[in-house]
């Protein structure tokens, strides 16, 4: 039985193979800016006041907050055209 001849990775496919990750991966890191925070260089006043929050707004009656899917469809993906049209 003959078996097929496997291709052998030559030392020029080798090269390309390292060129390439070199210039995917090393090559463009070389040029590229340092990451910066937006917060560097931005002083921030540490304060310990005391903060009261605001109270919460409530939400207008109109709004549907709890969707129109069947209610025993734990999967949420059956709509029920009742609560669609309430």
């Amino acid at each position: 039985m003959h078996k097929p001849a496997r291709r052998s990775l030559t030392i020029f496919s080798f090269n390309r193979v390292i060129l390439s990750l070199l210039l995917t991966t090393g090559v463009p890191a070389l040029f590229a800016a340092p990451l910066r925070s937006p917060w560097d260089g931005k002083h921030v006043a540490v304060t310990y006041a005391a903060y009261s929050c605001p109270a919460i707004v409530h939400i207008a009656p109109d709004l549907v907050t709890d969707g129109f899917y069947r209610l025993d469809d734990p999967t949420h993906s059956i709509i029920d055209p009742v609560r669609q049209e309430a």
